[in-house]
């Protein structure tokens, strides 16, 4: 018999915490989400863009990283498909869909395991 240690298992969910591990200057955090996506675990960071062709543009910020084999990634998406949006706020997530709002108010929805806003 063979026995195992228990592997430690980050908190998921929608945290209402600003702290990122990058610059302010570079982006902005309203809030996150945590969670497993497919078989890596997935951070994605909701607020504004700080710098770049996109400075100023509300979006998402991504790190991924694969347990399988160690490596993650990080990405920026600002292609928000509404115009004029400055910040986004995650909501909730279900299903592997977040509900995010704007600045504005409205109401939309990134499908984490393709990483595009629906």
């Amino acid at each position: 018999a063979s026995s195992s240690e228990p592997t430690a298992t980050p908190t998921g969910g929608v945290l209402e915490l600003k702290q990122a591990p990058f610059m302010q200057e570079d982006f902005t955090v309203q809030n996150q989400y945590q969670g497993m996506v497919g078989s890596r675990w997935d951070t994605v960071y909701a607020g504004t863009i700080g710098q770049g062709a996109n400075a100023g543009v509300g979006g998402l910020r991504i790190q991924t990283f694969d347990p399988s084999d160690g490596y993650g990634d990080e990405v920026d998406v600002p292609d928000i498909p509404l115009a004029g949006t400055t910040s986004l706020t995650i909501v909730s997530e279900a299903n592997g869909v977040l509900t995010l709002t704007t600045n504005a108010g409205n109401t939309v929805t990134f499908d984490l395991a393709s990483q595009s806003f629906q």
